[in-house]
C-alpha cells in the first residue's frame, strides 16, 4: 500500500493571486510547505500537482527543482488522480499549497492510522466541531484512497475543485477520524493580510526558539 503526499498547487488565487510563490520568511510559501511535508516519515513519495498552464511561473519554480504532475487548472481532482497514477499510489495525502506550517507529525498520524486498520477506510481525517476539519483554515492534511478519488471523479462535476466533499456527501464511503481537534489558530494564507500575520507570526516563533 503506497501513501503519497500531493500537494496542490496553483496561482490564480481570487483573494491573493500568486499567493503560494510569495515571500515568507525569506523563501516562498510553497517551499515552506514542500520542507515540511519532506519531514514525514511514513509517506512513500511526494509530488507537487500544478495546473498545466504554459509560460507559467509556478512550473518555472517546480521545474528542475521538485517532483510534480501538470493537469488541468479547474479540475483539482483529475490533476490529483494523475499525479497519484503517475506514481502508483494506493492512497492520497492531500495538502493545501498554502499552509507554510502544514505538521509532518499529523500527516504521519494519519498514514500511521490508515496502515493500523489494514488500508480499509476510503477516508481518514480529523473532526473539528462535528465537521471535517479539512473544511477550516486549521490547514490540516487528509488521505484519501486513489480508489474513492475515481469513484468521485465519476460521479459528479462539483467536486473537481472541492475534492473530498464526496466522500461526506452526497457519495459516502467508509470513513475514519482519528480524532477532534479543538481550538485552532488560522494556518492557511488566504489573504495578504493573513500573509502579513504569518510573517509576525513566525518572527515571534523564532525568538522564542533562539
Amino acid at each position: 500500500m503506497r501513501v503519497v503526499a500531493i500537494i496542490q498547487a496553483r496561482m490564480g488565487s481570487t483573494r491573493f493571486p500568486g499567493k503560494v510563490l510569495a515571500e515568507l520568511q525569506g523563501k516562498p510559501i510553497l517551499q515552506h510547505v514542500i520542507e515540511r511535508v519532506q519531514k514525514s516519515k511514513r509517506i512513500d513519495d511526494w509530488m507537487v500537482a500544478i495546473p498545466d498552464t504554459r509560460h507559467d511561473v509556478l512550473r518555472a519554480f517546480v521545474h528542475g527543482n521538485y517532483n510534480y504532475c501538470t493537469g488541468d487548472e479547474s479540475n483539482v481532482l483529475e490533476r490529483i488522480l494523475m499525479a497519484a497514477w503517475s506514481v502508483g499510489a494506493t492512497a492520497v495525502v492531500r495538502i493545501n499549497a498554502d499552509c507554510p506550517l502544514i505538521d509532518p507529525a499529523r500527516i504521519d498520524e494519519l498514514v500511521g492510522k490508515w496502515h493500523e486498520w489494514a488500508g480499509t477506510p476510503d477516508y481518514v481525517g480529523y473532526l473539528f466541531n462535528g465537521h471535517t476539519a479539512v473544511t477550516t483554515d486549521a490547514g490540516l492534511p487528509e488521505l484519501v484512497t486513489v480508489e474513492q478519488l475515481e469513484r468521485m471523479e465519476q460521479y459528479a462535476s462539483d467536486m473537481q475543485e472541492h475534492v473530498t466533499w464526496g466522500c461526506h456527501t452526497p457519495l459516502r464511503c467508509y470513513e475514519k477520524w482519528i480524532r477532534r481537534i479543538g481550538d485552532h489558530v488560522k494556518n492557511t494564507i488566504d489573504t495578504p493580510e493573513d500573509l502579513v500575520a504569518m510573517e509576525a507570526r513566525m518572527s515571534s516563533d523564532i525568538c522564542k526558539q533562539s
